[in-house]
């Protein structure tokens, strides 16, 4: 406890940089799934736009393996 208890207290300055970085991350992440969406209103699933964007070859390299 008393290492643990110093080396909590400085980490406690990276809290508010990190929290604004996974929200801009998650910012991103909402964006992206909402233009997914508007290009494929009639769903889509993730093998759909794979093989729709980067064609049939990248499009089903899980069903190869």
């Amino acid at each position: 406890m008393t290492i643990l208890l110093p080396l909590g207290l400085v980490g406690i300055r990276y809290v508010v940089p990190l929290t604004f970085a996974v929200i801009a991350l998650l910012t991103i992440v909402y964006f992206s799934y909402r233009q997914t969406i508007a290009a494929y209103p009639n769903g889509g699933g993730s093998y759909t736009v794979a093989r729709e964007n980067l064609g049939s070859g990248l499009g089903c390299w899980r069903a190869r393996r």
